[in-house]
């Protein structure tokens, strides 16, 4: 259900906020190495035959998937954007080159990201410079696997809100009430972005990280494993590096996608070259 990102196919609040009480109903404790074989496990099963790509950020959730789903084919490959030497740019390479896998990377001046902040408005139809900036990043990562005819993609959506990433649940009374109420939600912004933008790539999109076994096992954890004196998702990030990640990449502090990339960076410059603040020239490119 929570896969089905071809093209027409969309997730309503009301069946993805069912399916997420229908798993908060049946939560047991669990333990660190349950969720750790619940993610391994969940990446292995949506490996395909034939080629696939993952779109690898140098973050946490990237690598992790990137580093199992090499484990269980040789034919990945992964795909970074950017703007030149972005913060992205420079943890990928260093991911890359540890994991020895077919990587290519496209790195952008700020003009170039106009095209794909104009896609992005277009697939995804809102003004909100946040959104057009995640569409912006994920359009250029898979037009690049799309050269080399891959229309399978691997994504980390879902960690954040099953191993508390934001700071809304540092700052929570009760953690993992949070990542309930985040997880219940998630069908208003992401998943209807991420649709969208399966839609208008005609890409299947994999999120290991929305399988039920890692939902339920990562909330079968408690709160204090993973919020440890203010850093979050502590014990993914644990986790993670147990499973092989690189040090520096696993505790590697989260940049959201259109920062990381630099994306925001080149949308600010595109704006003000435009004379325009940034929300309205979003709007200009939805209008």
């Amino acid at each position: 259900m929570i896969e089905r990102f071809e093209a027409g196919e969309r997730i309503s609040e009301q069946d993805w906020q069912s399916y997420v009480q229908s798993l908060k109903a049946n939560i047991t404790q669990s333990t660190v190495q349950q969720a750790s074989d619940a993610i391994v496990e969940a990446v292995r099963k949506r490996v395909p035959k034939g080629k696939f790509g993952v779109l690898l950020s140098g973050g946490v959730d990237s690598s992790l998937i990137a580093l199992l789903a090499k484990r269980f084919s040789k034919e990945m490959v992964c795909y970074t954007v950017g703007l030149r030497g972005s913060p992205d740019v420079k943890a990928a390479t260093i991911m890359a080159k540890s994991l020895g896998c077919e990587w290519k990377l496209r790195e952008f001046e700020v003009d170039g990201v106009l095209q794909f902040l104009q896609k992005s408005a277009k697939m995804i139809g809102w003004d909100d410079p946040v959104q057009i900036g995640i569409g912006a990043v994920v359009i250029a990562g898979v037009e690049l696997a799309k050269e080399d005819g891959i229309t399978v993609i691997f994504g980390g959506l879902g960690t954040e809100e099953v191993y508390a990433g934001y700071q809304r649940h540092v700052i929570a009374k009760d953690v993992n009430a949070e990542c309930w109420k985040g997880l219940l939600n998630l069908a208003k912004v992401d998943l209807a972005r991420d649709c969208s933008l399966g839609a208008g790539l005609q890409v299947s999109a994999k999120v290991p990280f929305l399988d039920e076994k890692v939902i339920v096992t990562a909330m079968g954890l408690s709160g204090e494993e993973k919020i440890v004196d203010g850093e979050r998702k502590v014990v993914f990030r644990k986790i993670a590096e147990a499973l092989g990640v690189p040090k520096e990449i696993a505790w590697r502090k989260k940049q959201a996608a259109q920062y990381g990339s630099g994306f925001d960076k080149a949308l600010e410059k595109l704006a003000k070259k435009a004379n325009l603040s940034k929300g309205d020239f979003v709007k200009s490119l939805c209008g």
